[in-house]
């Protein structure tokens, strides 16, 4: 149908509609350039598009896991991406493959003549990632990679051997680096390379492959120590079994041991032998009481007959002070009889009686020595 067919009042609202939705199409297609644009700004923010970037390079043996456009990373943050991964001509002694990254700004000044780069795993795909680690930890001279001098251009440390400070070394501008006649590398920073994750899983399984052969042998041998422990064990309880009543008989002996009424002696000493060693120490008691008595009454008799010697000798003491002359006139006494006993030996009659002894004399066993009684 043709809009002159309309009525006035349909084409006023028909206008409206139109406008309405031009609008709408406009808002939508503004929204979409913001969008696009805030796309546009964070990719350049996560890219570093408007940061300076400084180049790097380095070095490894294999370039399994790596992609251009990786990230490099610094202390846990993204600080640039890889750019370039290009085999080393086969002449090449040190490593295999070069790989150039940038760095961007400001984490650029982190890094020093010490710096290093760490290539570690991803993930178990094989994937790996660049690390750059940061400068100054090493306690060695060193100098920033990269720098802004006094007119505010950038200036890189020349140094050809990264590992040794050379004296004479200086900053260079990037420019006069990048219009000589050499490809502009960038600084290089010495790689420390570990296996790639496969390379170590292959090796573990290699091992393990091999190690196999030897838990087997460790198996049967443990295996064969179990089947003697059972056979020992069955053995073990066969010798229980045989035990039992040995210990069922001991269990008898020691609930008769615990018996209070001393059944230990009744049974080293029976009733009969027990009665008889009751009545002889009544006897062995009895005279023990008896000798003790005479042995009191002994004693006493043995104290008054030692008090009477003692009157004896006192009494002979004081006669023999009161009279000196009893001990003159009693050996007189003795010299006189000795000679009366000499006399009748030598008598015919009373000769006889007085016969020689048989006996040899006795003679002293000591020999007389000179000087000496």
């Amino acid at each position: 149908m043709a809009l002159q067919d309309l009525t006035p009042q349909l084409r006023t609202r028909l206008s409206r509609v139109e406008r309405i939705v031009g609008v709408f199409v406009i808002l939508a297609a503004m929204l979409m350039m913001a969008g696009f644009i805030y796309y546009l700004y964070a990719t350049a923010q996560r890219k570093g598009w408007f940061v300076t970037k400084v180049t790097y390079h380095t070095f490894v043996d294999s370039a399994a896991g790596f992609l251009v456009g990786n990230p490099v990373r610094l202390m846990g943050f993204t600080a640039g991406e890889i750019t370039k991964i290009l085999p080393e001509p086969p002449e090449t002694y040190y490593r295999n493959v070069y790989i150039e990254f940038v760095v961007r700004e400001p984490y650029f000044g982190y890094l020093w003549t010490d710096s290093r780069v760490r290539v570690a795993s991803a993930d178990f795909l094989g994937n790996r990632f660049l690390e750059v680690t940061k400068g100054g930890a090493s306690g060695k001279r060193v100098q920033a990679t990269y720098r802004y001098n006094a007119s505010g251009e950038l200036e890189m440390w020349v140094d050809p051997d990264p590992e040794n400070n050379i004296a004479g070394n200086v900053f260079q501008r990037i420019s006069e680096l990048k219009s000589g006649t050499n490809e502009f590398k960038g600084y290089w920073l010495i790689a420390d390379e570990s296996p790639p994750l496969t390379d170590r899983l292959q090796t573990m399984v290699t091992n393990f492959s091999q190690a196999l052969p030897a838990v087997f042998a460790l198996t049967n041998s443990i295996n064969n120590t179990l089947s003697n422990s059972s056979r020992t064990l069955v053995r073990l309880e066969q010798i229980l079994e045989n035990l039992q009543p040995a210990v069922t008989n001991a269990v008898v002996i020691t609930d008769h041991l615990t018996n209070p009424h001393g059944s230990l002696g009744q049974w080293l000493i029976p009733t009969q032998i027990h009665a008889r060693i009751e009545t002889a120490l009544v006897s062995a008691d009895s005279t023990v009481r008896t000798a003790e008595t005479n042995l009191q009454a002994l004693s006493f008799n043995i104290n008054r007959s030692l008090d009477s010697i003692a009157g004896i000798t006192r009494n002979l003491r004081q006669q023999v002070e009161a009279n000196s002359l009893l001990l003159t006139e009693l050996s007189q006494l003795l010299i006189d009889a000795d000679d009366f006993v000499q006399g009748l030996k030598r008598n015919w009659l009373l000769k006889s009686a007085f016969a020689p002894a048989t006996n040899a004399p006795i003679e002293s066993l000591l020999e007389p020595a000179a000087g000496r009684p």
